[in-house]
């Protein structure tokens, strides 16, 4: 990734990379009491509801660049909102308090390619796909314009804070071959986690079901013992590789592949990722996680892609790594 403009310069203090890449959303939302055209809406209601709650020019302008304008659940930008709204459209507006650092790519993030797909090393605090405040803000966005591939598209997913191999695939078929193997179970992931304090077993296994729950500001997840609607089935593997008394480093092998699974698994062990303050964890610069191996067979080919553990890491992240690979 490369710095800011403030980085260079000096002409400001830089943001500290979450900021710089994951500005805080500012939220409003509405239904249209009468039928309009695109005009009316931007120029009228769209402005005076901006108006009333404070924003400005500037947070307009990123709202219509970044298509995060929400009709009836559908994103648009300033480029591509109808003709005419309805009455009754449900209006949802996901702004960005400021502009984002530009998501650059370099080729020391290329991890592996082929014909049809392209796996990369995806650094924290930046999102894989578009978000809702966001349609170009991403690691997907990104690649296709460093790459000139417009069709490239993420075969899955890692939160945003978590680092580590990613696979796109160029076209429909490779998504489509790519995504059956993680639909099926048959790609292998492992992560490494720092985690305070040390779960109680050396080897143990989580399963059980999870549900998204109610928080004051973010989505979060909890596990429950028992199906429900909404209830995910989820398994995964973990095996302490090091400790200092304090702090573990956790090999994590998720079997099942739901959202911010490792992290609800974790903690639901009493053993929460270390800057993973959602789930309980100590603070720390970031989420310590880090997708580090991905592991397939393609076409007859069997592929191992590895992302080194990175300097954001915290210092006893690569302490234990060192010790555990002796």
């Amino acid at each position: 990734m490369s710095p800011s403009p403030s980085d260079r310069t000096g002409a400001a203090p830089a943001r500290p990379p979450r900021e710089r890449f994951d500005p805080p959303v500012r939220r409003l939302q509405w239904t249209l009491g009468a039928a309009c055209d695109r005009e009316s809406f931007v120029v009228r209601e769209l402005a005076a509801r901006v108006a009333d709650a404070g924003w400005d020019g500037a947070t307009v302008a990123r709202l219509l660049r970044h298509g995060g304008i929400h009709l009836d659940g559908r994103p648009h930008g300033g480029d591509d909102l109808p003709a005419r709204l309805a009455a009754g459209t449900r209006v949802d507006l996901h702004a960005l308090a400021y502009e984002p650092d530009p998501v650059e790519f370099g080729p020391d993030r290329l991890l592996a390619e082929r014909d049809d797909w392209i796996a990369v090393d995806k650094p924290a605090h930046v999102a894989v796909q578009a978000t809702r405040a966001s349609r170009i803000a991403s690691l997907e966005g990104a690649l296709r314009r460093a790459r000139g591939e417009p069709e490239l598209v993420a075969v899955h997913r890692l939160d945003r804070e978590t680092s580590g191999v990613v696979v796109f695939a160029r076209d429909a078929g490779a998504a489509a071959r790519l995504g059956a193997l993680f639909r099926d179970r048959a790609a292998h992931k492992r992560y490494l986690a720092l985690v305070s304090p040390p779960p109680a077993d050396e080897r143990f296994e989580i399963t059980g079901y999870i549900a998204r729950t109610l928080h004051p500001t973010r989505y979060r997840y909890t596990l429950r013992a028992a199906p429900a609607p909404g209830h995910r089935a989820s398994h995964t593997r973990l095996r302490v590789l090091a400790m200092d008394g304090t702090q573990a480093l956790v090999e994590a092998e998720p079997i099942t592949g739901r959202t911010h699974q490792i992290r609800v698994h974790l903690e639901a062990a009493g053993a929460p990722i270390v800057g993973d303050v959602r789930y309980g964890g100590a603070p720390a610069s970031r989420v310590q996680l880090h997708a580090a191996e991905l592991a397939f067979s393609d076409r007859g080919e069997a592929l191992v892609l590895s992302a080194p553990a990175p300097d954001d890491l915290e210092p006893a992240f690569h302490a234990l790594l060192r010790a555990a690979q002796r």
